[in-house]
């Protein structure tokens, strides 16, 4: 990631499969590099996790509240804010089991329709 970071510059970078835990600090992520970090860190077993990295001085963000699913995926949402039109990036990682768990799909379904319901209400645009 730090190559990309310092190769590409990008201005949003939306990462799954982090692997991140208590114990990786954001400043342990970004080093040196002029981003702010939105992450969701899968807590009961190794592995999983999102984040959503976006450039200090280029992209404004706001985190976006969503219903969280621990056992079920990682979520993590951001709205650009202050720029012409707003944007919603939303990084999702689930788990290799919930492909025949009833409930996990439930909750992908519901996820996707509370974030349809939310860009509705706005007008953004989808990435």
């Amino acid at each position: 990631m730090h190559y990309l970071l310092s190769s590409e510059s990008p201005d949003i970078v939306c990462v799954s499969e982090t692997w991140f835990n208590c114990e990786i600090t954001d400043s342990c992520v970004l080093s040196n590099y002029p981003y702010n970090i939105n992450r969701s860190d899968r807590i009961h077993f190794p592995g999983g996790g999102v984040c959503i990295l976006n450039k200090r001085d280029s992209v404004n963000v706001v985190a976006v509240s969503v219903p969280q699913h621990v056992d079920c995926f990682d979520i993590r949402a951001v709205d650009t804010v202050g720029g012409a039109t707003p944007v919603r990036f939303i990084t999702v990682c689930r788990p290799p089991s919930s492909d025949t768990d009833i409930d996990a799909v439930a909750a992908v379904r519901d996820l996707i329709k509370y974030c349809l319901n939310k860009l509705c209400s706005v007008d953004y645009t989808v990435v």
